[in-house]
């Protein structure tokens, strides 16, 4: 198992205009809006790839990104979610050896 952590470079004045423009364009039902200091937590047992790599524009609003990553579970390398979340996060993973 191995766990990354990942700060955001992007602030709240985005995450409120994204979310503004989104309630305009589709009138949802309901909005989430987020502070500066919004963190996402996900202890998702594989789901990872699918919410980072398929939400993405929805993950990159939160300031830091903590997660567990389930290799036996997905059998696709780490470097994929690295690869994407490091244009907005600085990653470092953490206990790989755990």
């Amino acid at each position: 198992m191995t766990s990354l952590r990942l700060a955001s470079t992007l602030g709240v004045t985005y995450a409120l205009r994204v979310g503004i423009n989104y309630a305009i364009k589709y009138g949802p039902d309901w909005l989430l809006l987020l502070d500066d200091d919004a963190v996402l937590k996900m202890d998702c047992e594989g789901c990872e790839y699918d919410i980072i790599l398929n939400d993405y524009e929805h993950v990159k609003l939160f300031r830091e990104v903590v997660f567990e990553y389930h290799a036996y579970a997905v059998h696709r390398p780490i470097a994929e979610l690295i690869n994407t979340m490091s244009k907005d996060f600085n990653c470092q993973t953490i206990n790989e050896d755990f």
